[in-house]
């Protein structure tokens, strides 16, 4: 009698945790969003509302509907970073922000304009991050930081001319690499 208990026991065992349940996964294909199919970035506001660094565009997912907003130029979002009410993004030859107007529609608003020197051919913005409220967009060919107080576009040094490869964030510090130097902390002094 002890043994078939005991093989009760183990049957209840293993069945008890192959019956976890998973949680509800929706996957979207491109055709349900209408957008590109590819997705380089994802984030998400203070109203819940996602938003994702698009083949086509800034794509928004308010949890019912897809809305897209193409950029200025049409070309690819390559990041993206949500700071109080405004979506920053990054493109190919294209770098802003969104706010929404009167009416909850995003409107957008280009810094190109605002970069010191402007910004080199073929340039693509591949990270923003934030630090001491300052916004910084990495691209390959530098980092440029955005004063939103000041309307102020600088770009940081690179005295070595190295392309920077990558940019990250560890417990509120800065830390970019530059290719075949090594990682380096960001320090922001504006002059």
């Amino acid at each position: 009698m002890s043994k078939k208990l005991i093989l009760l026991f183990l049957l209840f065992c293993f069945f008890g945790t192959r019956t976890q349940e998973l949680p509800p996964v929706a996957n979207y294909d491109p055709n349900k969003y209408s957008a590109g199919n590819q997705n380089w970035m994802i984030a998400q506001d203070v109203h819940r509302n996602l938003y994702f660094a698009n083949s086509t565009g800034l794509l928004e997912y308010n949890g019912e509907k897809w809305h897209l907003y193409p950029v200025p130029n049409n070309t690819v979002v390559r990041s993206l970073k949500v700071v109080g009410e405004r979506i920053y993004t990054g493109a190919y030859m294209e770098a802003g922000y969104w706010e929404r107007n009167e009416l909850g529609v995003l409107k957008y608003t280009s810094l190109v304009s605002r970069f010191p020197n402007g910004i080199g051919d073929g340039e693509q913005f591949w990270d923003i991050e934030i630090i001491d409220g300052f916004i910084l967009f990495r691209s390959f060919g530098g980092i440029y930081y955005y004063d939103p107080l000041k309307d102020s576009m600088y770009m940081m040094d690179n005295a070595l001319g190295k392309p920077v490869s990558g940019i990250y964030n560890h417990e509120g510090e800065l830390f970019f690499q530059l290719v075949g130097e090594g990682l380096f902390k960001v320090q922001i002094r504006v002059i």
